[in-house]
């Protein structure tokens, strides 16, 4: 069995392997979006994350979803072996496919998911087909 102990060189080292190994789910949550009839809805998953720490909005023609995930920082008389849970926070920018009514627009979560809806702008709901006269 091998065994090794933490030296303060190995943050050093795990934060150049985790560069190195740049795992982009950890930088930035999951996303997933689509359209409804009414509305455009965008599940995002955020695991372990507090809804008070998590912050929406429509900004240009964009959501923005910005979150803080806060760990214990109570340290004493722990020797950690492995340290991978951390403090981490993200923006993520998702350009909307079409206009939204972002004052009628709502957010739940539930169950690490983050679930918004987005009613589309009236004008893009209602088809004004303009008659054709045959003469």
């Amino acid at each position: 069995m091998t065994r090794f102990m933490l030296t303060p060189f190995n943050s050093v080292i795990n934060t150049l392997d985790d560069f190195m190994n740049l795992d982009l789910s950890r930088a930035y949550p999951p996303v997933n979006m689509y359209e409804k009839k009414d509305n455009i809805v965008v599940e995002v998953e955020l695991s372990g994350f507090d809804p008070k720490d998590i912050q929406v909005s429509v900004v240009d023609g964009n959501l923005v979803i910005r979150g803080k995930k806060q760990v214990s920082t109570d340290n004493k008389d722990k020797r950690y072996f492995i340290r991978e849970i951390v403090e981490r926070s993200f923006e993520r920018v998702i350009p909307l496919p079409v206009e939204v009514e972002e004052n009628k627009s709502h957010a739940e979560y539930e169950k690490g998911v983050l679930k918004i809806s987005l009613p589309k702008k009236q004008s893009l709901k209602q088809k004004n087909i303009i008659p054709i006269k045959v003469k």
